[in-house]
């Protein structure tokens, strides 16, 4: 017999912390990765649990074939298949989701504790309440945003989060969340009056392979050139 108490399961052996039930908002780039990243560490893996993936208008077939084979970080060592309207990974089920509008997303019906916002669309506090007014306790947005709650760099400030006030929480970008921790070090070391940096990117979706007509003349050229 179990009884569950505050998200905690109650066995007559004592009390296990149930797993965090994660969703994933998008499924390019940094959902993918992210779904990979949870899957091959073994203590994400025993905290947390991918219960659905919203994928827009994407079929099932073709979100295991993308997942399955990445161009840059290779075949997935794992077993991908799909059947009906779930993706199985390393024989777990993931609920597949097709919608455009996150409020219509059934977050409540499937018991989410926190939506991964992967999509790059909802990155304001409006956008990411939808998530809230679907049925999520938490929404983590993958990118800078506007009007979060908090924003958390990891290494950094992780113990900034509040889970009684903070809702809506969102990531820096790629460049800050690499930045920050080193940039921390030398701050807490010896202090900084002023600084200058420089990244080397990786290739992001706003960039074209031919030149184009676009009001930023850097982002207008062709990216591999």
């Amino acid at each position: 017999m179990a009884w569950i108490v505050r998200g905690i399961i109650f066995y007559k052996g004592g009390a296990m912390r149930r797993k965090m039930r994660i969703a994933i908002n998008g499924f390019g780039r940094i959902g993918r990765n992210f779904l990979r990243a949870v899957l091959q560490d073994p203590q994400a893996h025993e905290k947390l649990q991918i219960v659905a993936i919203n994928v827009g208008l994407a079929k099932v077939d073709f979100v295991g074939h993308m997942f399955k084979y990445d161009t840059l970080m290779g075949t997935y060592p794992g077993l991908v298949s799909s059947v009906g309207d779930e993706l199985i990974v390393d024989n777990r089920h993931i609920k597949i989701v097709n919608e455009l509008d996150p409020q219509l997303i059934p977050w409540k019906q499937l018991a989410i504790d926190w939506v991964v916002e992967c999509t790059g669309k909802f990155t304001n506090r409006a956008g990411a309440e939808k998530h809230l007014t679907a049925g999520a306790k938490y929404v983590l947005i993958s990118a800078p945003a506007e009007g979060e709650d908090v924003a958390i760099i990891p290494g950094v400030n992780e113990a900034d989060f509040n889970k009684n006030n903070d809702h809506i929480v969102s990531l820096g970008s790629c460049t800050t969340n690499a930045f920050m921790t080193m940039l921390k070090v030398l701050y807490d070391a010896f202090g900084i009056e002023k600084g200058f940096m420089t990244t080397i990117h990786a290739y992001t979706n706003t960039q074209v392979l031919l030149d184009v007509n676009d009001t930023d003349l850097r982002r207008a050229r062709a990216a591999a050139l």
